[in-house]
Parts: structure tokens; C-alpha cells; sequence
């Protein structure tokens, strides 16, 4: 037996030929016959709708020339393991934003204290300069 593939871009004609046992041949291709093997869901229901075929996917999912999808494979583990390991990597990315975070809430602090220390600088500044103003009017009227 060996076994023979038309490949068209997305879909593989299945054939299979039996030398061995000729009363063989005709159930396999009537099981085989009418059967592409399909990359995925979308190209199998394409080409079941245009050709008259049925289709497989390679995961499994059948597609009947009369409409029906059935079947397929979901392996859970597998995504099961990439979904810890997706959180995993949220998760270390969460600390990372979070250890930014409290150095920011910091930075702003240190920038606050620092605004209030200008501030009332400032205030000290403008009450000598009203004070200098006031000597500076007051000894004006007596040389005056």
C-alpha cells in the first residue's frame, strides 16, 4: 500500500492505493476518494462549498460538502499550560509596573516636598521685600 498526494495550495487530495488486495480498492476509494485533507477550518469549508468534496482538517474538524461541521480536537492541557503560562508573564510584568509605580509615587513626592520648600521660600522672600519696601518708604519721608 503506499499512499499518494495531490497538494493545491491549503488542501491535500488523500488517495490511497492498495495493491495487495483489489477487492479493497474500491471501498478505499470510495472512503478516500472524495476526501481533502485541509490546513484549516476556513479552506475546508471553501472548498467544500465549491467542489462538492469533503474535507478534514489536520486538527480534525470535518467538513461535509452538504454543510456540517463536526468534530476536532482541543487539547486542554496544552492550553492550559499556556494560559499559566501567559499569567506567569502578566503577573511579572504586573510587579514590574508595580515596583515603577511606588519609585514614581516617590519621585512625586520628593517633587511636591520640593515645591512646597520654593514655595514657602518664596513667601519669606516677597515678606523681606515688603519689608525692605516699607523701611525703604519710611526713611524716604523722614530725609524727606
Amino acid at each position: 500500500m503506499f499512499y499518494f498526494f495531490v497538494i493545491y495550495k491549503s488542501f491535500f487530495l488523500y488517495i490511497i492505493i492498495v495493491h495487495y488486495y483489489i477487492i479493497f480498492f474500491v471501498k478505499y476509494r470510495y472512503i478516500f476518494g472524495k476526501t481533502l485533507i485541509c490546513r484549516n477550518l476556513e479552506a475546508a469549508t471553501t472548498l467544500a462549498r465549491d467542489s462538492g468534496l469533503d474535507c478534514v482538517t489536520l486538527e480534525g474538524d470535518q467538513v461535509s460538502s452538504k454543510g456540517s461541521l463536526t468534530g476536532g480536537y482541543f487539547n486542554t492541557l496544552r492550553s492550559r499550560l499556556e494560559i499559566q503560562k501567559t499569567r506567569s508573564e502578566l503577573m511579572s510584568q504586573i510587579s514590574t509596573l508595580e515596583t515603577q509605580l511606588t519609585t514614581l509615587k516617590e519621585e512625586i513626592r520628593k517633587a511636591d516636598q520640593n515645591i512646597s520648600s520654593y514655595v514657602s521660600e518664596m513667601q519669606r522672600t516677597e515678606t523681606k521685600n515688603s519689608k525692605a519696601k516699607y523701611v525703604i518708604r519710611y526713611f524716604s519721608r523722614i530725609i524727606i
